[in-house]
């Protein structure tokens, strides 16, 4: 059965933060596949924030373009918005029954998944590859089933990125070159 890494995420924009995290998933776990799935309303995101959902998908396509085992995910805008995870899993193994998924969160959310619409039940149901974000420590982490990843530590972020690009700064070694020359043709700011 095929084993693949549910990484969800508004990828607003995307950034090597989150390519790192992708591929080192795919690299260093038994995961067959990592699918990056874009979320295009996130309940707990303001709207407003959110770039167009298909200039998002754009960027993460150019992103993993090429790369044999990250894929994007879009099935989220095919579901009733805000999206919640629970129903996108639900989903998911609906339309592929014979493949394993499991979820990619970071250390800064493993312990908020309690709270999250039938967060009990994603909980029970799944398991998890945890990755660190503020500190390098897995302790504290309350999930059943889960694999602590010593991944590096990118302290970048899609906010940070959005202030540089208003502010008209260079963001190509945040974002990588083809995604900063998308950004630039499609003249966000």
């Amino acid at each position: 059965m095929t084993k693949v890494a549910l990484y969800f995420g508004s990828y607003n924009p995307v950034h090597i933060g989150h390519l790192s995290i992708a591929n080192y998933i795919w690299q260093n776990t038994d995961v067959d596949e990592v699918w990056m799935v874009i979320s295009p309303q996130n309940p707990f995101k303001e709207k407003s924030s959110l770039w167009d959902e298909n200039i998002r998908v754009e960027l993460l396509e150019t992103a993993v373009s090429g790369h044999p085992k990250i894929r994007v995910c879009t099935i989220e805008f095919e579901l009733p918005k805000p999206s919640y995870t629970y129903y996108t899993l639900k989903e998911l193994r609906s339309r592929f029954p014979n493949i394993e998924f499991c979820l990619v969160v970071g250390q800064d959310i493993a312990n908020e998944i309690i709270n999250w619409k039938k967060g009990e039940e994603i909980i029970e149901e799944n398991e998890f590859y945890v990755y660190p974000r503020k500190v390098n420590l897995e302790e504290g982490i309350n999930l059943p089933n889960y694999h602590f990843l010593d991944a590096p530590r990118l302290d970048i972020s899609s906010t940070y990125i959005r202030k540089a690009l208003k502010e008209g700064k260079d963001i190509r070694y945040l974002v990588g070159k083809d995604v900063a020359d998308n950004i630039a043709q499609l003249n966000i700011f």
